[in-house]
C-alpha cells in the first residue's frame, strides 16, 4: 500500500484504464493522469471535480469529452455487478 485510507481497500488486478471507487459521500474514477470526483448528493450532482491523480490539485481537461468517455466506460464496466 502506498496511500493511507480510512478503510481497507482490496482491488483485484484488472487491466483497466481507470478504477471506480467510492465512499458514503463521493465516488471517484481514478485514472493514471486524472481523477474524476463525483458526488452522491443530489444537490452537488453537477459540481464534479477533476483532479491531477498524483498531486490531487484541481485541473481542467484539455479535451472536454474526456470526462464523458471515462464516465460511460466506467458505468458500462460496473454494470456487470448489478444484474
Amino acid at each position: 500500500m502506498t496511500h493511507l485510507t480510512s478503510h481497507l481497500d482490496i482491488a483485484p488486478d484488472y487491466h483497466r484504464e481507470c478504477a471506480f471507487v467510492g465512499n458514503w459521500n463521493e465516488n471517484a474514477i481514478i485514472c493514471e493522469d486524472e481523477t474524476f470526483v463525483i458526488s452522491d448528493l443530489l444537490s452537488k450532482a453537477f459540481n464534479n471535480e477533476i483532479r491531477n491523480t498524483k498531486s490531487y490539485e484541481k485541473i481542467r481537461l484539455k479535451e472536454k469529452k474526456r470526462m464523458n468517455e471515462v464516465l460511460i466506460r466506467s458505468f458500462e464496466e460496473n454494470r456487470q455487478f448489478s444484474r
